[in-house]
């Protein structure tokens, strides 16, 4: 339980190593994501679901987030498969930065009451060290129904201010 959120991840680290990420600046996180490394958990949806049934937070409703300390993606037959089990009328955000593959843009594009797309789109900047084009998420979303997107872009510096305007 994380402020308002329960997060959760079926993964710890990430290789992508963004120079502005959060997550890494954990102590006990910051060997992984420097050397880009991506541990996956033995843990089964089935078993973290039971866990959340069990959680208070989860019995008063709190929002589910998948992706919050690394990318929902680098898991997803785990991630879609817990989105299958959890109650229709809790909710969930899915954090994903990198672009969406077949087989998640067919999962993803079943229109569902509770799931909420948390897209981020970084376009590239010298200053951060990001040099894949942010457009490559965006033009993968295209299909998705609009009701379950909410994007995120940045960060903004100023070395990337031009690629953000052709993003919006």
């Amino acid at each position: 339980l994380i402020g308002a959120f329960i997060s959760l991840d079926f993964v710890v680290g990430c290789p992508f190593n963004c120079s502005f990420c959060i997550s890494k600046r954990h102590p006990s996180r910051q060997e992984l994501f420097e050397n880009r490394i991506l541990l996956s958990n033995d843990i089964e949806p089935e078993q973290m679901y039971s866990w959340l049934k069990s959680m208070p937070s989860y019995q008063a409703g709190v929002q589910i987030r998948i992706g919050h300390d690394t990318d929902a993606g680098f898991e997803f037959d785990k991630s879609s498969r817990l989105i299958e089990l959890i109650d229709k009328d809790h909710s969930i955000t899915y954090l994903t930065r990198k672009p969406l593959n077949p087989k998640e843009i067919s999962f993803l594009s079943e229109y569902r009451d509770n799931l909420l797309l948390k897209l981020t789109a970084t376009p590239r900047s010298e200053a951060l060290e990001v040099r894949k084009n942010p457009l490559d998420l965006v033009h993968s979303a295209e299909q998705l129904d609009n009701r379950m997107l909410y994007w995120v872009i940045g960060p903004l510096v100023a070395d990337n201010q031009a690629e953000t305007k052709t993003i919006l």
